[in-house]
């Protein structure tokens, strides 16, 4: 039987175990206040038993990930966790908030979750989950490595990438990232249907980029200024290119 629901069992909200389990920015203030080592116990109790009612709705591994980084936590304890609780079914969700943390610990380039995530996959029931986030970590390594050579050229694969990723987030890269080695090839072909892109960085790309001669351009851009439910960079960015044109 599952024991899932003794996850859903949050300690009282003026504490700041409380505050943490519900990801509030006032847990994350106390937190980043007190002695790290009094910290630490609460960050682990959150991360490996997910205090979230719905995975789907709340993404909190960020938040956490932030703090493990800002006080400088030892994450063997996760990956001893990860050892010990590891399997298939309902019994094991307090597992795949470990390994969300550790992602987002892995791209801000923190090692030992690297390497804790490269062991799982030796040994993990989830070792498919891990692939594919060791695959998009190592994409998205590799589209800012390409933001540093300015005017190199057209490299197709950031194209291919740009066309075939399954996830936005990793879209806005690729367009920086074109724009970066091959801004006429961008500029050219994609800047334009940027205007229209379901992730912000990437609108926001677009409105940067965009040629105003392109037939439509400067009518989608005044569109998005006066959008008030638009994404408050992307008007702001829209905005700017009009101003200067």
């Amino acid at each position: 039987m599952s024991d899932e629901p003794s996850r859903l069992i949050l300690a009282e909200p003026d504490t700041v175990l409380g505050m943490l389990q519900r990801g509030r920015g006032a847990g994350y203030l106390h937190a980043v206040e007190m002695a790290p080592q009094r910290v630490w116990p609460l960050l682990i109790e959150c991360i490996t038993n997910d205090p979230r009612l719905d995975k789907q709705v709340q993404d909190i591994a960020d938040y956490y990930s932030e703090l493990v980084i800002e006080t400088e936590m030892d994450i063997t304890p996760l990956a001893d966790h990860l050892k010990r609780n590891d399997g298939p079914g309902d019994q094991h969700w307090n597992v795949k908030l470990v390994l969300e943390t550790l992602y987002c610990l892995s791209e801000d380039h923190h090692d030992k979750a690297l390497e804790i995530l490269r062991d799982y996959v030796s040994y993990g029931f989830h070792w498919e989950t891990v692939i594919r986030y060791l695959w998009d970590f190592r994409l998205a390594s590799a589209l800012e490595a390409f933001w540093r050579l300015d005017g190199i050229g057209h490299i197709p694969e950031i194209e291919s990438a740009f066309i075939a990723v399954p996830h936005s987030y990793h879209r806005w890269r690729a367009a920086w990232a074109m724009d970066t080695t091959a801004p006429d090839v961008f500029q050219a072909n994609y800047a334009y249907e940027c205007l229209w892109d379901c992730h912000e960085d990437t609108r926001i790309c677009g409105c940067e980029t965009v040629s105003l001669s392109q037939p439509g351009a400067l009518a989608r851009l005044k569109e998005i200024a006066e959008d008030p439910g638009e994404n408050k960079r992307v008007r702001d960015s829209a905005v700017q290119t009009l101003d200067e044109f």
